[in-house]
């Protein structure tokens, strides 16, 4: 009999622990469907795919992972109360399983609004969200809500409420709307503080509302926005016009309300009354007694846009243009590489005519931005792109028959770099490499070395009494390798950078020189080393006379050794 009990028991923990497993894989899910429960759409734990799919939205959100994911409607969905998304950072994006099967969400409860967004972005599309509810909305935006619109997606509350509000009573963190296609319609989207700066680029809304202090860049012309009805109450209004082509748009009616002091509609520079009036085709503007009317009057003014140049050869930036910087508004661009090409590693700034520093620039991603109080003149972008070359290097290639390709490799990186073109390239490691003597690298601008895979680390080896590499008028960029020189001599180094030679540290490297001297020694004539991951074993070395200036943030070093006071770092 007690061995029928703990058999009893022990099946109880098993099938426990079954249900608790599949608890938790539905709460990982990256990607959920969801179908009506008229149809087969059920909320029950392990489900959530095409074949099982759940039966509301708001049970497939709670069963997304921590980051978010996508939920995709397999038909139309009945809503019968207020959906609430509210996980820090759980983005999300809600679509239909087709852009050639647009679904539809209809409210038949709730109160206020169907969907509730608050600490997260919801992106839409091909999706029509529909609140027929009397005085009822569909999206209420509070604290660090986003709701990002694009192309097939509708937005209606025909009897009353607003398609889009931001709750001004509901948070003290900024709120923002991107519209990058789609439709608003009936009441459109009520802007209110706090928010962030908000862009309609694409897409048509009926009414826009602005109210205090609150901002939205508006895209108009070909390919861009169509907004019909614009209202700005309170001080502080601002709309950013940011015209795509001086193709007319549709007639935009703005009203003024509330005696408004400081209300501006931003244009690009040179653009007047008349051009204004151009791109939109008409602009009809309505206000109270004592309030300027005119687009030049007292509450509706000019302020300049400034031009962003990209000067970097194979690459594109986006947005850039005569009119791609406005005067108040933070700029973001981005950079991307043409075929055969990679990003730079670094790019330099001035902004109006003056050099500038103050901006960030992530080589990996390609994204640009200038703080808005720094858009104060045209910004001009250089660097130099990394030419695309790619050559392979394994113990077991060849110097005479290979060709540098992954199937027929040199045997050496100094054959490689040998063949890479004055931009320079990357040098690929298929295995671990030993050399034997110096390589110097001079001239070609920009050589990357790295393993063939993030999770194969290569090693590259020397006993060499001096050093591995010398560093001259070139930026050598190492990640995902070992570099060791084993000698025991004092002077024994792994790389020295000199006369304007950079040495870039990234994830996944790491340089040693255990028994002789620095592993990293910068030495004169404007060397430098920029750090953003890694390890320097053995230490790094600043020479007199070197005038360098150096940046390490990420990585580890164990040792900095700076001989003079001429040094930055």
């Amino acid at each position: 009999m007690k061995s029928k009990v703990l058999k009893f028991k022990s099946l109880m923990i098993v099938c426990l622990l079954c249900v608790m497993g599949v608890m938790n894989v539905s709460a990982q899910l990256t990607e959920a469907y969801v179908r009506s429960t008229v149809i087969g759409g059920i909320d029950a734990p392990g489900r959530g795919t095409r074949t099982a799919p759940f039966a509301t939205i708001q049970y497939a959100y709670d069963q997304l992972s921590a980051t978010g994911g996508t939920i995709i409607l397999l038909s139309d969905i009945t809503v019968t109360y207020s959906m609430t998304f509210n996980v820090n950072a759980k983005d999300f994006t809600l679509r239909s399983d087709s852009p050639d099967e647009i679904r539809t969400v209809t409210a038949s409860g709730g109160s206020i609004s169907m969907v509730n967004i608050s600490h997260c972005t919801m992106t839409i599309q091909d999706v029509i969200f529909t609140n027929p509810l009397s005085g009822q909305g569909v999206f209420t935006l509070s604290d660090n809500g986003t709701i990002v619109v694009n192309d097939g997606a509708t937005v209606s509350s025909p009897n009353g409420g607003y398609p889009v509000w931001f709750n001004f009573w509901g948070g003290s963190t900024p709120n923002r709307i991107d519209m990058n296609g789609g439709m608003i319609t009936d009441l459109g989207v009520s802007i209110a503080p706090p928010q962030l700066y908000s862009t309609i680029s694409g897409g048509t809304i009926s009414h826009l509302e602005l109210r205090d202090n609150t901002d939205v860049t508006l895209r108009t012309g070909e390919e861009g926005a169509t907004v019909s009805n614009i209202t700005m109450y309170s001080n502080g209004t601002r709309i950013i016009l940011d015209p795509l082509s001086t193709e007319p748009t549709e007639v935009i009616n703005l009203s003024v309300f509330n005696h408004i002091h400081g209300t501006t509609i931003f244009s690009g520079a040179g653009i007047n009354d008349a051009t204004l009036r151009a791109i939109a085709r008409q602009i009809n503007i309505t206000a109270p007694s004592g309030v300027g009317a005119g687009v030049n009057g007292s509450n509706i003014v000019m302020a300049p846009s400034f031009p962003v140049t990209n000067t970097i050869a194979n690459t594109t930036l986006s947005p850039q243009g005569t009119n791609a910087a406005i005067t108040g508004m933070a700029y973001s661009g981005t950079l991307t590489a043409n075929a055969g090409y990679e990003l730079p590693a670094t790019i330099t700034m001035t902004i109006g005519g003056a050099n500038f520093t103050g901006f960030t620039y992530n080589p990996a991603t390609g994204a640009i931005t200038v703080q808005s109080a720094n858009v104060t003149g045209a910004i001009v972008i250089s660097g130099t792109a990394i030419q695309g070359i790619e050559y392979f290097v394994s113990t077991g290639g060849n110097n005479t028959t290979g060709t540098g390709t992954r199937t027929a490799p040199f045997a050496t990186i100094q054959k490689a770099y040998e063949m890479l073109p004055a931009a320079g390239g990357t040098i690929i490691l298929l295995s671990d490499i030993t050399t034997t003597s110096t390589l110097a690298i001079t001239g070609k601008r920009v050589i990357v070395i790295r393993s063939d895979s993030p999770s194969a680390v290569r090693t590259i080896s020397a006993n060499i009494p001096d050093a591995m590499f010398t560093l001259t008028r070139s930026r050598v960029i190492v990640a995902n390798i070992n570099v060791t020189n084993t000698s025991t001599s004092a002077v024994s180094r792994v790389f020295t950078p000199a006369n304007t030679g950079i040495l870039e540290v990234r994830n996944g490297a790491t340089i040693s020189s255990p028994n002789g001297g620095n592993a990293v020694r910068i030495t004169n004539g404007y060397g430098s080393m920029e750090m953003v991951g890694g390890t320097i074993n053995n230490g790094l070395s600043l020479q007199p006379n070197s005038s360098t200036s150096s940046t390490i943030i990420g990585g580890t070093i164990d040792v900095i050794n700076i001989i003079t006071d001429r040094q930055k770092y």
